[in-house]
């Protein structure tokens, strides 16, 4: 095969603000510093295999303005095939607007544009995916996502699936309980945050929220908790915990996508232990928090396999 990984997701434009302290409701804030990043969910976690030794290609949609052009430029130069990025003339690409406080607490707000709910699978796309050892995707846009999983569960790839935000965001962009349920059966590894966990189980405890997602998920089933560390639930009953890394803090933003993009390359694409996995996975966000940006890559590197 030729790559890897292929990924399907989210991608944008981050326009970071330091703060001293997240604003309280009808107060006012001072901005210290602000840049613009690349970002996305999903890009960020396929940059981040990519820089670990993945072979990585991506799938989307992006306008023709400056935002777009980070976008794609960015993954050229991780080493990630973006052929398949298209370019929308006269739209606009999604970006997100991150405060960052100075103990590293954010407050994300996502300004989706127009451009990245255009993506329609053509029969290339089909081919890519296909042409992949793992199928990657955070299940948007909706209709691209759902299409991409069903392309690779009948191609017989490996799929990996992330949940980023809760369902009622996942509503608001088109993707209903029942098409997420239906993409987590299918897969061999989900990463869900804490939100959907809570929208799919009702309770925020992994043990009992991993037990109901038994009913409908056969695959690996992958729970972060902040500094309270991760927890895997396999398919044979087996149930492993991983502490978190203690580091020092600056920016918390892409520490999850770092885990996913590790976890992948190390469990699905190496096809490590799920324990030596999670312990890399885990390494790996935590080194991400001690820089600014969800992709910032620490000078000495990433921790050995």
């Amino acid at each position: 095969m030729a790559y890897d990984i292929c990924g399907l997701g989210t991608l944008a434009a981050d326009v970071i603000l330091m703060l001293d302290a997240l604003p309280q409701k009808d107060s006012f804030c001072m901005v210290h510093h602000t840049e613009m990043q690349p970002g996305g969910s999903g890009t960020n976690a396929v940059v981040q295999a990519a820089r670990l030794g993945s072979r990585c290609a991506y799938l989307g949609t992006v306008g023709d303005d400056a935002e777009g052009r980070l976008v794609r430029s960015s993954l050229e130069e991780e080493g990630v095939d973006a052929s398949h990025v298209y370019v929308r003339p006269g739209e606009r690409t999604t970006r997100t607007e991150i405060a960052v406080d100075r103990r590293g607490d954010k407050c994300i707000f996502l300004i989706m544009e127009d451009a990245f709910f255009k993506l329609r699978l053509n029969p290339d796309d089909r081919a890519l995916i296909r042409d992949a050892k793992v199928f990657f995707t955070d299940l948007l846009p909706g209709w691209a996502a759902m299409s991409g999983v069903r392309e690779a569960f009948y191609g017989d790839q490996k799929i990996a699936v992330s949940l980023e935000v809760g369902l009622g965001l996942f509503a608001e962009m088109g993707v209903t309980e029942g098409q997420i349920r239906e993409s987590l059966g299918a897969a061999h590894l989900v990463v869900p945050c804490r939100d959907a966990v809570r929208d799919l189980t009702g309770t925020d405890d992994p043990v009992r929220a991993a037990k109901k997602m038994r009913d409908y998920c056969d695959g690996a089933i992958v729970m972060t908790r902040g500094e309270e560390g991760s927890w895997a639930f396999m398919p044979d009953g087996g149930i492993f915990h991983t502490p978190a890394y203690e580091v020092e803090t600056v920016d918390t933003t892409g520490a999850g996508d770092s885990f996913m993009g590790a976890l992948m390359h190390a469990y699905l694409v190496r096809e490590e232990p799920i324990e030596k996995a999670l312990q890399f996975a885990s390494a790996c966000a935590a080194l991400t928090c001690t820089g600014l940006g969800a992709r910032y890559r620490p000078p000495e590197g990433y921790p050995e396999l």
